[in-house]
């Protein structure tokens, strides 16, 4: 993963997340160490780098996770309904995000968000505009395409429109 993990906190500590985050990370420690009941105490640097690497590796395990499921369940739909409707052309396109993709990473394919917290993608004003206030509106772009996102899908399709006669 080549997000930005500083943004990352940023943005957690922002939306009021990073107190959830880091009470996982002091509970899974104390229960790995057999100690509980334990109130975590301050890390350090060694132990901020090792919080900061197990984050990392949960992310990218979690992002994996999610991908791996959702294209094996698209594929699945795609089968399922091509069985059904047999005369229907159908394909999956899966683009190619990597990890130089990820969100808060120097050539993401996501919208993240900006520092202080707010929106990145281009009609967050006049999103916020047609509704009442809210930070889940505000936000709603986050991990969303962004332009280069929108072209990574959209050379996923033109890809595979050959294989149904396109």
């Amino acid at each position: 993963m080549e997000s930005n993990l500083d943004h990352l906190v940023l943005l957690l500590s922002g939306l009021g997340l990073l107190e959830g985050v880091l009470s996982v990370v002091a509970t899974s420690v104390v229960s790995a160490v057999g100690l509980p009941g334990i109130p975590p105490v301050p890390l350090g640097p060694l132990g901020a780098a090792a919080v900061r690497a197990w984050l990392q590796a949960r992310l990218v395990a979690r992002s994996q996770i999610f991908a791996t499921t959702a294209n094996t369940a698209l594929a699945g739909a795609v089968a399922a309904t091509k069985r059904i409707v047999s005369s229907r052309a159908l394909a999956l396109a899966i683009p190619s995000f990597g990890a130089p993709n990820a969100i808060f990473a120097n050539d993401t394919y996501l919208f993240g968000s900006t520092v202080p917290l707010g929106p990145e993608d281009p009609v967050a004003a006049t999103r916020a505009a047609c509704t009442p206030p809210d930070l889940t509106t505000i936000m709603a772009s986050i991990g969303h395409p962004n332009a280069k996102g929108a072209r990574a899908y959209a050379d996923a399709i033109t890809a595979v429109l050959p294989s149904i006669g396109l």
